[in-house]
């Protein structure tokens, strides 16, 4: 199995996959702690979608990996940040292709309100 975790990510991810190895995708783009990474350009990154002949989604492609270190986040900002930027991430990861930002505002205002049900504090 390979995991890369950087800006040239696209690129080894594709290598490694070329090479017969299962991957696991994660990007910069998904990096939970950058203030650029809003839940809607989490949810509009394009992920590699490998398939295999018949159409399938190929075995090989075990999902991916939204990530916090956290040099940003602390006690006062940790949930907000993190929980609707993960999900937006687990949403197309499950789901595949993207929705309209407009559809996905729909589903994830849900899971905010669940989340604020439970005491969580969510963006």
């Amino acid at each position: 199995m390979r995991h890369d975790y950087g800006g040239e990510s696209e690129e080894r991810w594709q290598q490694a996959w070329n090479a017969g190895f299962s991957v696991v995708w994660s990007s910069l783009d998904w990096y939970l702690d950058l203030p650029s990474n809003t839940w809607q350009s989490i949810y509009q990154l394009k992920l590699p979608r490998p398939t295999l002949a018949n159409g399938m989604l190929d075995g090989r492609f075990l999902g991916g990996e939204a990530s916090s270190w956290s040099e940003t986040a602390d006690a006062t900002n940790v949930q907000q940040r993190m929980l609707t930027r993960a999900a937006a991430a687990a949403e197309r990861l499950w789901s595949g292709d993207a929705s309209s930002v407009r559809v996905a505002t729909q589903r994830l205002a849900s899971m905010r309100c669940r989340l604020l049900q439970r005491g969580l504090q969510a963006e």
